[in-house]
């Protein structure tokens, strides 16, 4: 997002469409599909199993089960689907109905793709193109983001044959996600520019559109592939009834302005999801200290998507140690934050045209959240302006905050609805509010369904007095939804069920009560329900012409409000976690330099935790080659390096004293993973994703390898992992790596890029392993540390033969040569000099570029550093 004005971003990037209705040819089933496409309305989690061979009557039972077990799972999923229609407390679940539409031209040298996502919970419709890699690694890593549970695709792409992409995805994505296949005619770039045109509210913003979608062929026939099947089965009634939407927000994304992190380091650096528990640790819950459900979404895209623009990191940045310094406001943001709800949702409920399912007092809460949220943003606005903020970007959201609309909408919904009326969660509330919330004055037969609800409520009240004095019983009453007012018997010792009074019918026992009812409770709640329907109809009117009003003028400053509202919750979030921890704010330039760094989420569970130096520079270290004993802390550091990138490059402090940046646009981690592919080798899986990661790499890339070749034997091992290293050594990239393989720094020590780095480690009084986890430039080399780790866990049997049958291979002429005759000598004195000559060149090349100004002082300081060190 370019933050550098939040304002005009929205605007310009936000558009509200009216929903397009055409009809359609129906969409045509792929013979050639792997997947079962059943309907979008019964998508459910299935596991693929291997067959087993059982008996035929174990297999019938079997069959029954499944049978069973399918139909349950459709029951439970359709129920779920449509009770409770419309309510705010699904409104405000995780659970997303994700439509993702893909235009592709199959060519087996054609890459480039176009996009269009519509969730049918927020409203939102996102489209984007892009010209990929030959793997299609960005269209993986945004489906990844986005999460769709329908991907739809042109019959070209399946038929007759399944293109690269398709077959892709089929290996990529979740079991759960359903791929359809529409005519080619949907997929038109007139239709896909002339539904955005046509049903865009605000039509000033027509230029927007259209410079924004320029040669953008293929986002535009993905939009009309999506917006066709979207109407086609929403008249239909299919899916979501309760969400006929007339309007969306229009959002075009540029994939290009964010780093690309693939979906396998995705999962290997726990970014999301814990590998071994889902919930367990992850960096996203790590920081996730955001309050309202806009911001956690904010975070996700954000950990998933890095900025690469520095001008829009350094906004953040400059925010987060405004409101760290500012910690007594800090604290007043975050309390009201917590009143926000969830706004992209309800703001999906006001798009949406067709609240026929929509229950009336639901919708009393979604004008009720409304409000409260609107009366929220005044008190968050008025903070930023009590704090006096200096920063652009708390500007910008104070400008937003400040909206003329919102007082506005406070007055169309206090010119209906009473001002004392709140949102009601209890069915007692809900009651209440059913019945007192539209003011009287809006309609004149609601006063007298009222008077008469009232009666009847005074005739049910005067009912249960006269029975605790005909039959000196102590009976309290309650009331349901569903069955109106009933009566409440205490249990107590004494209480005889079978000898209750006779008037007392459809007796029920619960743990402390008895519920019963009576013949005249019973009529009165029958009048008593046919008056509420009809104040429910008089107030229904009323609340839905408040709902027109709201949304037809007010929607754009509506979304631009939930925006500013998301961003300030993930900064406050971020601040908050740098003052708890003492983070650090990191800079940016072209090396990489973090002082003292630890890793973010262990550092809280590991006491002490050891930190680490990092330092990389371009054409003279930009190249580590990590070596330590087994469990000396590697892995840690490998995956350290990358989270402390991804934390700086979304705007947030991270753990060290200090820490300077590049701007990597590219992240592939490829970490020590045991859950691997079922039917497939530890060293066939490693090269794949191996393969994976080098079809997108780049001097701008970051390479996190653990143990590159330790699938396979030790030889074969060590020349793929030297010629992978020799190939990434002329990509110039920044790599991290660690081995095994002690022979590997002794080939490419030559290297002018190279740095060899060692986990240190020591042998105790009692010959055992010290480990210190600290990171340092004197390789120590201890021999035989494998042994020594596991010299208290075998037994001392296997232990000495273990050192036996060392001694015996260290003798050997083999191993000999390749200790010894790995590589020719050189003058390392020499590597030394040229090294330091390089980075000297760096640094003064980074103070010319930089645009302060260096005085006298500092370049004679500097220039006393380089010859004291060359």
């Amino acid at each position: 997002m370019d933050e550098t004005n939040l304002s005009s971003f929205i605007k310009a990037k936000i558009f509200e469409s009216k929903s397009s209705k055409e009809e359609g040819t129906e969409d045509l089933q792929s013979e050639n599909s792997e997947r079962e496409n059943s309907d979008f309305s019964t998508f459910q989690h299935k596991r693929v199993s291997k067959p087993t061979q059982f008996s035929a009557e174990t297999q019938r039972l079997s069959a029954n089960i499944s049978s069973f077990k399918k139909k349950f799972l459709q029951t439970e999923f359709n129920r779920s689907c449509t009770t409770q229609r419309g309510s705010l407390s699904r409104l405000m679940t995780d659970t997303e109905v994700i439509l993702c539409s893909l235009f592709e031209i199959p060519n087996p040298l054609s890459t480039k793709v176009g996009c269009c996502i519509i969730n049918y919970d927020t409203g939102e419709l996102v489209l984007w193109e892009i010209i990929d890699s030959q793997i299609f690694i960005r269209t993986l890593h945004r489906i990844q983001v986005y999460e769709p549970t329908l991907i739809i695709l042109p019959s070209t792409s399946i038929n007759p044959c399944m293109s690269k992409l398709t077959t892709i995805l089929r290996r990529n994505i979740s079991q759960t996600v359903k791929i359809k296949e529409v005519p080619n005619k949907n997929f038109s770039v007139e239709n896909g520019f002339d539904a955005l045109k046509q049903y865009t509210l605000n039509q000033e913003k027509l230029n927007l559109i259209h410079e924004n979608l320029i040669e953008r062929d293929f986002a535009l026939a993905a939009v009309a592939g999506a917006v066709w099947f979207f109407q086609k089965h929403q008249d239909s009634n299919q899916y979501h009834k309760d969400l006929s939407f007339r309007y969306f927000r229009i959002r075009f994304e540029n994939p290009e302005d964010t780093m690309l992190i693939d979906s396998k380091t995705i999962l290997g650096l726990e970014l999301i999801e814990n590998k071994n528990n889902k919930n367990g640790l992850s960096l996203f819950s790590f920081l996730n200290n955001t309050v309202t459900p806009m911001g956690k979404r904010l975070l996700r895209n954000n950990i998933l998507q890095p900025l690469i623009i520095e001008a829009n990191i350094s906004l953040r940045l400059e925010t987060v140690w405004e409101l760290v310094e500012k910690k007594h406001d800090l604290t007043r943001l975050i309390k009201e934050l917590k009143n926000v709800e969830d706004l992209d949702k309800l703001f999906s409920k006001l798009l949406s045209f067709s609240n026929t399912n929509i229950a009336a007092e639901q919708k009393i809460n979604y004008i009720l959240v409304l409000k409260k949220t609107i009366l929220t943003s005044r008190k968050i606005f008025k903070i930023l302006q009590e704090c006096n903020v200096k920063t652009k970007l708390l500007k910008e959201i104070n400008n937003i905050l400040s909206s003329n609309t919102l007082p506005t909408i406070i007055k169309l919904i206090d010119k209906n609805i009473n001002e004392d009326c709140i949102w009601a969660t209890s069915h007692v509330e809900l009651q209440k509010q059913r019945i007192y919330a539209v003011k009287s004055g809006s309609n004149g037969l609601l006063k007298a369904s009222r008077e008469v609800y009232k009666s009847i409520t005074n005739e049910i009240l005067e009912e249960v007095k006269k029975l605790n004095n005909d039959y000196d019983i102590e009976i309290d009453y309650g009331y349901d939804g569903k069955r109106g007012f009933y009566l409440k018997l205490k249990k107590t010792a004494d209480l005889d069920m079978d000898h209750l009074p006779i008037i007392l019918i459809h007796k029920v026992l619960k743990k402390a009560y008895v519920e019963c009812s009576t013949i005249e409770l019973v009529k009165a709640n029958v009048r008593l329900k046919e008056t509420l329907h009809q104040i429910l109809n008089y107030s229904e009117q009323t609340i839905d012409s408040t709902l027109k009003e709201i949304k037809m003028e007010n929607m754009s400053p509506l979304f631009m409000v939930a925006e500013a509202i998301a961003l300030l919750d993930l900064l406050c979030s971020f601040a908050s976690r740098a003052v708890k921890h003492g983070y650090c704010k990191p800079t940016f330039s072209r090396m990489l330099h973090i002082k003292e760094g630890k890793h973010p989420v262990l550092e809280n569970y590991i006491s002490p935790f050891i930190s680490n130096d990092i330092v990389s520079i371009k054409d003279s270290s930009n190249f580590h080659i990590i070596t330590g004993c087994n469990a000396s802390g590697k892995s840690v550091y490998l995956k350290q390096v990358a989270l402390l990138c991804i934390m700086a490059q979304i705007g947030s402090f991270v753990p060290a004293q200090s820490g300077t940046f590049p701007i990597f646009k590219y992240l592939h981690a490829r970490v020590c993973n045991d859950t691997m592919e079922v039917s497939t080798s530890n060293f066939a899986f490693e090269m794949k994703e191996i393969v994976y990661f080098l079809d997108n790499i780049s001097p701008d890339s970051l390479l996190i390898i653990d143990e590159l070749g330790r699938g396979s034997s030790m030889s074969e091992g060590l020349s793929i992992c030297l010629a992978t290293m020799e190939y990434l050594l002329s990509i110039k990239n920044t790599v991290f790596l660690s081995t095994h393989f002690n022979q590997l720094p002794r080939f490419l020590k030559k290297k002018l890029q190279v740095v060899h780095l060692d986990m240190k480690a020591d042998i105790d009084s009692f010959n055992k392993l010290s480990l210190s986890y600290r990171l340092c430039s004197n390789v120590n080399g201890i021999s035989n540390y494998g042994i020594r780790m596991v010299h208290d866990i075998l037994d001392p049997a296997i232990i000495e033969s273990a050192y036996k049958i060392t001694k015996r291979l260290q003798k050997s002429k083999v191993i000999k040569n390749h200790t010894t005759n790995c590589s020719p000598k050189f003058d390392i004195e020499c590597l030394n000099q040229m090294k330091k000559v390089n980075n000297a060149v760096f640094l003064i090349s980074s103070l010319i570029s930089t645009d302060e100004t260096i005085s006298s002082a500092d370049l004679k300081n500097l220039q006393m550093k380089i010859i004291e060190n060359i």
